[in-house]
C-alpha cells in the first residue's frame, strides 16, 4: 500500500508493531507513531480526539484485512461441528475472493498491455 504513494517501506518508514487494536490510538496521542491503520471504533475515538482520516481503505479498490472474527472457548467446545462449518466457509469464500481479485487484476493488465501495444 506504501508503494501506491511512492514510498519505499524500508527507506521511508518506520513501521511499528503495537500488538494490539486498542494500542494504536494510544500510540498516537503518546507520540510514538505517527499514522495507524483503524477502523471502529478506534477511527472515531481518533476523530474525536483531532486526528485526521487520511483515507478511506474501503474506498481504494485493493483487497485489505480490516479484522477477525472471535467467539468464546466454550461455544466452540459446544458446537465444534458448527464451529469447523463456519471456518471452513470463511475461508472458502476468502480463498475466492483473492482469486477473482487476481484474475481481475491479471485481465485489467493484459487488455493495458493489448491497448498500449495498439497504439504503437
Amino acid at each position: 500500500m506504501l508503494k501506491m504513494w511512492n514510498l519505499d517501506p524500508a527507506t521511508d518508514v518506520t513501521i511499528v508493531q503495537l500488538n494490539e487494536m486498542g494500542l494504536l490510538v494510544q500510540g498516537l496521542v503518546s507520540g510514538v507513531i505517527d499514522a495507524a491503520p483503524i477502523s471502529i471504533p478506534s477511527n472515531i475515538r481518533a476523530k474525536n480526539l483531532g486526528y485526521t482520516e487520511l483515507f478511506d481503505m474501503t474506498k481504494i479498490g485493493k483487497t485489505y484485512i480490516t479484522g477477525t472474527v472471535v467467539t468464546r472457548k466454550r461455544f466452540i467446545d459446544g458446537q465444534r461441528r458448527h464451529g469447523k462449518a463456519v471456518h471452513a466457509r470463511l475461508s472458502r469464500r476468502h480463498e475466492n475472493l483473492f482469486r477473482r481479485r487476481r484474475l481481475q487484476h491479471q485481465r485489467s493488465f493484459r487488455s493495458g498491455r493489448a491497448r498500449k501495444a495498439a497504439m504503437k
